[in-house]
């Protein structure tokens, strides 16, 4: 991490004076890299938290409440969940006023704003399951989809399924942090080919292990019901699941 921060650093030094860099000040890493030296102007950002420029809140039917300088200057009313994508919306914001678009710009042209493909993309809603497709290649990025997925179906069953397919995922780098990144996750299929370099730590209790995409999709067959919301987890194409899976459960 320090060499990371190392070259954030180098990068901060290229950006000129009337420039600006926007920051989020939850993250103590920023904070650090920009006490290395920083020559440009900043702006810095929280979402449900206090004490920086801009400032989100969350709102209902997954509006965020948008602030600078506690002055308040609207909502973001858009399809995309979670804190991660909230964060990205208020540096977004803060980064196209300085480059001259109103806030009100920014704001309508969020709410239409349909994210991108393999971020929670939906592929299917068989028989009332909904099936995702999430590009996850790391406990962060897999705990922030998950925890999104649960604040905004609370009531409903999250069914993970995963792939260790990134480099760092198959030599087992991530194996200590994976499972608590799991931890919102109601049910979880591991997906775990022959050469995997490690063994998965699992939680018996809602955790099982598959040799096989096949096994997997037959295991969803007679485990899912109405309501389950299913995310399927790989930076690859993990042998066509999304769909495969959504054929399937339509079949029934």
């Amino acid at each position: 991490l320090n060499a990371i921060k190392r070259q954030f650093h180098h990068l901060v030094r290229t950006i000129p004076s009337e420039g600006l860099i926007v920051w989020n000040q939850q993250s103590d890493a920023l904070k650090e890299t920009l006490d290395y030296g920083c020559w440009s102007h900043t702006e810095s950002f929280v979402f449900h938290g206090e004490g920086a420029q801009w400032w989100g809140m969350p709102g209902q039917d997954n509006t965020v409440s948008i602030s600078f300088k506690d002055q308040h200057l609207g909502e973001i009313q858009w399809s995309q969940l979670g804190a991660h994508n909230a964060q990205n919306a208020i540096a977004a914001i803060a980064a196209a006023r300085h480059a001259g678009v109103p806030v009100e710009v920014s704001l309508k042209a969020l709410k239409e704003f349909k994210g991108v493909s393999r971020r929670l993309e939906i592929i299917g809603r068989p028989n009332g399951i909904t099936v995702y497709d999430d590009f996850a290649h790391h406990p962060t990025a897999v705990a922030a989809t998950l925890s999104a997925l649960k604040d905004n179906h609370p009531d409903a069953r999250i069914v993970t399924l995963l792939e260790p397919r990134s480099n760092t995922m198959r030599m087992g780098i991530h194996a200590q942090a994976l499972k608590a990144a799991l931890s919102d996750a109601d049910r979880v299929m591991v997906y775990m080919p022959p050469n995997l370099e490690w063994n998965f730590d699992l939680d018996k209790r809602t955790m099982s292990i598959h040799d096989s995409v096949e096994d997997i999709i037959q295991q969803c067959r007679r485990e899912l019901k109405e309501g389950d919301q299913v995310v399927v987890m790989s930076n690859g194409g993990f042998d066509g699941i999304h769909k495969r899976l959504v054929v399937e459960l339509e079949s029934e």
